[in-house]
């Protein structure tokens, strides 16, 4: 007996030939991956001794075959400013950035296009170049040395009466 796959004719047993490789051919990329991890671990380990402390070093999460989904709520944000308020006034590159996250490029560009002008003192200070400085840096501090979680700044809205939904007529009366 013998299957028609796609139009070719296959025999069964060359189709569990292939399927038995693949497995094999699957754990033996589990066990790759696995040694990679430790020999990037070590380069890690290696760098920090040789340069120092310099940019904070975030670990990228264990590789698995499924989807890692979103981050959490504000995740991305602490991980930025952590890493901006590390690199000081020179700042870091989104190459950097998306590098020590573990996220594509295109997802921070994404992120300083939307919080650029929401966070106070997030400055674009070159070509794809970003620092913290002013009242966010030094309440990112304070948060780090206290252990708490805060929210960075945000940039003021105006004053009462400058909201969407609080214009005022001629007549004093709200519309």
């Amino acid at each position: 007996m013998s299957l028609e796959i796609s139009g070719h004719m296959k025999h069964p047993n060359m189709r569990i030939a292939h399927l038995k490789e693949m497995i094999a051919l699957e754990e033996k990329r589990a066990t790759l991956l696995t040694q990679i991890d430790v020999v990037n671990e070590r380069l890690s380990t290696i760098q920090s001794e040789l340069y120092g402390a310099g940019l904070p070093r975030i670990a990228k999460e264990k590789r698995v075959a499924k989807s890692k989904g979103r981050k959490g709520r504000g995740e991305l944000k602490g991980q930025i400013l952590e890493i901006l308020n590390a690199a000081g006034k020179t700042g870091a590159t989104v190459k950097e950035l998306a590098e020590r996250i573990g996220i594509k490029a295109a997802n921070i560009h994404s992120w300083f296009s939307v919080n650029l002008g929401k966070i106070a003192g997030l400055k674009k200070i070159g070509k794809a170049r970003y620092a913290i400085n002013g009242a966010a840096a030094t309440a990112f501090q304070a948060s780090q040395k206290s252990g708490k979680k805060i929210q960075a700044p945000q940039k003021s809205q105006g004053g009462e009466g400058s909201g969407k939904g609080s214009k005022i007529s001629e007549t004093g009366q709200s519309r």
